[in-house]
């Protein structure tokens, strides 16, 4: 995944580069099957448009530059957050089912089932906050 950027300023090794660019992770909004994540975009708002990252190219204030992350985590990233919650919501549900045989086991085996994805989240969001594989990379814009 890539975005464009600019660099405000740098900070004992950090850049600071706020996002330039308007469309989503991809770039295939517009194509046949893009996901249409810049729709998400703009009907909620962009919320993170300013990021420190290493200066690993000795970028200088004002210089456009672009902010990459691998597909890889951003697809597993995805997965943890937006999939295992409704897995464990429908597999929470089914053991209550299961277990209790009513509507209301259902509901406690689905609220049991999403908090304990909550938690999973929340675990991922801790490991992956430390892991430099799902920390974007600062690039000039010709590289690929």
């Amino acid at each position: 995944m890539r975005a464009e950027g600019r660099v405000d300023r740098i900070e004992g090794g950090l850049a600071v580069v706020t996002l330039t660019g308007t469309g989503g992770g991809c770039g295939r909004c517009a194509q046949p099957g893009g996901c249409g994540s810049e729709l998400l975009t703009q009907a909620f708002g962009r919320r993170c448009t300013r990021f420190r990252v290493p200066d690993t190219i000795g970028a200088r204030p004002g210089e456009s530059v672009v902010l990459e992350l691998p597909e890889s985590s951003v697809t597993r990233a995805a997965g943890v957050v937006y999939l295992m919650p409704v897995v464990f919501v429908i597999l929470g549900a089914a053991l209550g089912v299961a277990a209790g045989g009513t509507d209301a086991g259902a509901a406690a085996g689905a609220a049991a089932g999403l908090a304990a994805s909550l938690a999973g989240v929340l675990a991922f969001h801790r490991m992956a906050s430390s892991d430099p594989r799902y920390r974007p990379v600062l690039c000039r814009p010709d590289i690929h």
